[in-house]
């Protein structure tokens, strides 16, 4: 939380259900770095392994939300 905090963090972050969304994707990355957009409901909604830039990671998360 400290360094969410330091880094003025405005997102939901995966550590404020107490980590039961972190451990429900373990396993689920196989390279790094990898970007994972989750729904609502805490499932991928969408993966990039490799770098992504600010507008793809855009897109995605637009993607998630209209589709919610």
């Amino acid at each position: 939380q400290a360094t969410l905090a330091k880094l003025k963090v405005t997102y939901p972050s995966l550590a404020e259900d107490g980590g039961k969304a972190l451990l429900s994707l373990q396993g689920k990355v196989r390279a790094y770095p990898t970007t994972l957009v989750l729904d609502k409901e805490h499932r991928i909604a969408a993966r990039v392994s490799g770098e992504v830039t600010e507008a793809t990671l855009k897109g995605l998360v637009d993607d998630v939300l209209k589709s919610a």
